[in-house]
């Protein structure tokens, strides 16, 4: 990133920006003042004032792209109303106005550049009435002939930018902070960006204007994504491949189907996925267990981890070699332990499963979760060695029912039998 950000400055020497660096170690009470709590972070400040913080990607093109948008940010204030409507004849940007001019408006306006190109207006309070807004509102946006009068509240900036967003878009890194200032779920369709469908473009449209304000449609090439593709567990070769992804929960969602979807299934997915109804994926219940690590499927997962017992949960990935590693010691380990019924050694398979919450599913594999009895939904995160001995070790200190180890068992045996 070091190399990147010297980049940036070099391709901003034309303009009056400056890029500049601060120790935080040397200036520990400058960070702290302005809130770095991690590293790196990159805040704007125009005319001395803080406006906000760089959340895009750490590339020279996207840095360089932020700053000269700030550059060339302007707010016009609007005196007359033949200045308003030359304005609205004129302009082919969407018009974000507000009747209350400050410097929130500013730090405001400069959220959403590089993201929308938009013009910003400050008017008094006659002239936004006569620009259709309503009097006690905060912002007036006009895109497409469409006015929208906007009420102040906490999540103002999301209300505007569900209203720029288009009906449907190429989802790309650097506008992954817009989503999650939105804070709604995308539809995502993967495809070949090179042969898209049209009938897959006005899909995702027809959606978007359907779920208005509800779901951003999106698409996605399916091999800059490969890795994302593979994760959800998709193995179908026939494009698009669907699913709904919620930015701020980092929650995917896959829409596994045999044959291609229409709007309609798409609506029912999406309605599902918002009311909390969408079923979880899974694999068919076994018929029966002949393992010692006991296997959990989607539709088993609250019957297995039910708060009763203890249970040790490998969440894994099919592909994954550490979790191909790691299937022998918990085997063995579970072996070791078939004399304790108030615990359970368990694994999933997390690509064709769901967790039952987002919160629960994993991110990456393998991942080991302990959840003590009366715990369903809070579990512990495994992050030892990958050996029985330290697996056994981190059972016995969680346990919430406490067991004794094999060797623990044995020596109770021999001990009884000298006593004989």
């Amino acid at each position: 990133m070091a190399h990147d950000y010297q980049l940036t400055a070099t391709a901003l020497k034309d303009t009056n920006a400056v890029v500049a660096e601060l120790n935080c170690s040397m200036y520990a009470n400058i960070a702290q003042e302005y809130g770095v709590a991690s590293y790196p972070t990159m805040k704007l400040f125009v005319r001395g004032k803080f406006v906000n913080e760089y959340q895009g990607p750490h590339t020279q093109r996207a840095m360089t792209s932020y700053i000269r948008h700030n550059l060339e940010h302007s707010i016009v204030e609007v005196t007359s109303d033949e200045q308003l409507q030359t304005y609205l004849k004129n302009n082919t940007n969407p018009i974000i106005i507000t009747n209350d001019a400050g410097d929130w408006f500013d730090t405001f306006s400069r959220e959403l550049l590089g993201g929308v190109s938009a013009s910003y207006l400050v008017m008094n309070n006659e002239l936004f009435v006569a620009a259709g807004g309503n009097a006690d509102d905060r912002i007036l946006l006009i895109r497409n002939n469409t006015v929208h009068s906007i009420a102040p509240s906490e999540n103002i900036l999301s209300d505007v930018l569900k209203h720029l967003l288009p009906l449907a878009e190429n989802m790309a890194p650097e506008r992954m902070h817009l989503y999650r200032k939105v804070g709604l779920p995308l539809l995502v369709a993967f495809v070949n960006e090179n042969n898209i469908s049209a009938e897959t473009y006005l899909k995702l449209e027809t959606i978007g204007a359907l779920y208005y304000g509800r779901v951003i449609p999106v698409v996605a090439d399916q091999s800059r994504y490969a890795s994302l593709v593979r994760h959800l567990g998709f193995t179908a070769d026939d494009l698009p491949l669907w699913s709904i992804y919620h930015v701020l929960k980092e929650d995917h969602v896959p829409i596994q189907s045999q044959t291609q979807l229409t709007v309609e299934e798409l609506g029912l997915c999406i309605d599902r996925y918002l009311n909390g109804t969408l079923k979880p994926r899974s694999e068919p219940i076994p018929n029966y267990q002949i393992e010692s690590v006991i296997k959990v499927v989607g539709d088993t997962w609250e019957q297995i981890i039910d708060g009763s017992r203890d249970v040790l949960l490998h969440q894994y990935a099919p592909w994954c070699k550490h979790c191909a590693a790691i299937m022998p010691v918990l085997t063995e380990l579970a072996d070791s332990l078939q004399h304790v019924t108030t615990l359970v050694i368990a694994k999933i398979d997390a690509i064709l499963n769901d967790a039952p919450t987002a919160e629960l599913k994993a991110s990456s594999y393998p991942t080991i979760q302990f959840f003590p009895a009366g715990r369903p939904t809070n579990p512990v995160l495994y992050e030892g060695t990958r050996s029985k001995e330290s697996l056994m070790e981190f059972l016995y200190t969680h346990a919430t029912h406490k067991f004794e180890t094999e060797v623990q068992v044995a020596d109770a045996i021999a001990h009884d039998h000298d006593e004989l």
